[in-house]
């Protein structure tokens, strides 16, 4: 009985520092969107997808108290490596399909792929892209109603 008693707070002791929270993850066409808090109290929102010989990540990044939003992206094909990041940009832009459609022609140029391929990519990207808006304006609207309540704070 004791082994039992010692086990469990020993158990008790280890495990509250294992259990790290993963951000939710969804699967749309092939896409993995995934969300949640950053360690500085920020707000991320990840669109990635790993295609035959390609890996291609898109994030987005919200902060309390900054007028915009954080933006990286990395595109891997075999030795071939593209991308960018940008500091804080209009939240509208950040947000728009068509930033990225230019971010990732801009990829594709550098470290091209089958055309089939391409194709693919960016049909399974229009199954995709309205469920990564929706977290997106869903961790923008969680950053404003921060931002509200600390302006707000005191008063």
């Amino acid at each position: 009985m004791k082994l039992s008693r010692i086990a469990l707070a020993l158990f008790a002791l280890i495990l509250p520092g294992t259990l790290v929270a993963q951000p939710p993850v969804a699967a749309v066409a092939g896409w993995r969107i995934a969300s949640g808090g950053t360690s500085d109290g920020g707000r991320f929102v990840r669109l990635s997808r790993n295609g035959r010989g390609y890996h291609l990540v898109h994030y987005l990044e919200f902060w309390r108290g900054n007028n915009g939003v954080a933006i990286a992206a990395n595109f891997r094909r075999g030795a071939c490596r593209s991308g960018d990041a940008e500091g804080m940009i209009p939240t509208e832009q950040a947000l728009s399909r068509a930033t990225f459609d230019m971010r990732l022609a801009g990829y594709l140029r550098e470290c091209p792929l089958a055309r089939g391929e391409a194709v693919a990519l960016r049909r399974s990207l229009n199954a995709a892209w309205p469920r990564f808006l929706a977290r997106a304006r869903r961790a923008l609207a969680a950053t404003e109603a921060e931002n509200r309540a600390i302006e707000n704070y005191g008063r």
